[in-house]
């Protein structure tokens, strides 16, 4: 089944999406916008994470949160506010989020305590092996970016952030034309021009600000680059083997995206399966970058041989016909099962509305992994082994 989107470009320059979900038994509604880590400047290292944390501290949000379910999450390239609600409680999220564009100051009240809270998420991260390798594949892909320094910033960074810092980030980022609002669920003409209605009076701010990064600008590390990094007392150890991708808006993704896959599977039947606890190939496509992550996990500490198994696998792979039907069978399967459940899907219609190109629908998408054959698969391939991976190890 393919959703549609009903899309309607505001005269403030703020992007509204309409996902008309018939059997949906609540809404979901997400507001997204280019105000993710990679815009800060190095003086304000963490001001996005920190002020997403701020902003859903507030009356208006509290009070929401008694009948809707409230996400807010702060990535590389985007914030998301995210509302899970009952179709007749849509119009209080929206001036919720009318609010949350409309900020009149950034209030110093419990700063220290949202500096607190995002520590202990640092703290929480860094000492989880798995989720802390995550972090430093960045590092090696993109070593002199922002990219190369947590999401978060460290502790120092978020130490030095002051209200002026955020209120700046703030100023700078939060501006209709930076945002997208995606609405799913089953509306009736008359709701959407309440929705457009009210989206419509949010104005730009105009306040005084500090500059900020406007764009993302990436170069990419040239030659192999390895990292070990030694954790006390670790059991077995983890393994990263990364390739840069390709960006949302970029068809070649759906190759690899189905190259990823096929590689999974064959060495999820290789010798080395039987020695790792877990095994994952994936591409990663983001509105600024993209990357491959094969990850492994294992009870000892062979890496050279896991590596090596999966150098000689890219450079002698070729897939044949049934085995390429079937992974795009799984993939599209996958997808679909996925976006039935309602937050998914406007998740997944927020990103391409916020990133990617006017044509790309959920039916496009599926139609390009659909037409990957033997030679799209070669071009991918080809795209890879002229790169040198760059590779990360965590270990005792």
């Amino acid at each position: 089944m393919y959703y549609d989107i009903q899309v309607f470009t505001l005269n403030n320059g703020l992007k509204i999406g309409f996902v008309d979900c018939q059997s949906a038994p609540y809404a979901c509604v997400h507001l997204r916008g280019l105000a993710g880590s990679n815009y800060e400047t190095s003086s304000i290292i963490g001001a996005a994470h920190l002020l997403e944390h701020v902003l859903v501290d507030n009356g208006d949000i509290r009070d929401l949160s008694q009948s809707s379910k409230i996400i807010a999450i702060c990535s590389r390239d985007d914030v998301i506010y995210g509302f899970k609600t009952l179709q007749g409680n849509v119009i209080n999220v929206i001036h919720v989020i009318k609010r949350l564009l409309n900020a009149k100051t950034i209030s110093n009240g419990n700063l220290e305590l949202h500096k607190n809270n995002v520590k202990n998420e640092i703290f929480r991260h860094t000492t989880n092996p798995e989720k802390y390798i995550t972090r430093l594949i960045y590092k090696t892909l993109f070593p002199n970016s922002r990219l190369a320094i947590l999401n978060t910033g460290d502790i120092t960074h978020v130490d030095k952030l002051t209200c002026s810092d955020l209120e700046s980030f703030y100023c700078s980022r939060y501006k209709p034309n930076r945002f997208v609002v995606t609405v799913s669920g089953h509306f009736s003409d008359k709701m959407k021009d309440q929705i457009i209605q009210q989206m419509s009076e949010i104005e730009t701010n105009t306040r005084n600000t500090q500059p900020v990064r406007d764009y993302v600008k990436l170069e990419p590390l040239r030659g192999q680059f390895t990292q070990h990094i030694k954790v006390e007392n670790m059991v077995g150890g983890l393994i990263k083997y990364d390739f840069y991708g390709k960006t949302v808006d970029n068809d070649q993704k759906y190759a690899l995206t189905v190259l990823c896959k096929c590689l999974e599977n064959r060495l999820a039947v290789s010798k080395i399966a039987q020695e790792l606890y877990k095994l994952t190939c994936n591409n990663f496509s983001t509105g600024s970058y993209g990357f491959i992550d094969i990850f492994m996990a294992a009870s000892n500490t062979n890496y050279s041989k896991y590596v090596q198994q999966v150098y000689e696998l890219i450079q002698n792979y070729e897939p044949d016909f049934n085995e390429l039907e079937k992974t795009k069978k799984e993939i599209v399967a996958r997808f679909i099962l996925s976006i039935e459940k309602i937050s998914n899907l406007t998740d997944y219609y927020s990103e391409l509305l916020l990133h990617g190109r006017e044509n790309q629908t959920m039916k496009y998408e599926i139609n390009q992994i659909q037409q990957i054959d033997r030679e799209k698969i070669g071009i991918a391939l080809d795209f890879i082994r002229l790169q040198t991976p760059k590779i990360t190890v965590m270990s005792w």
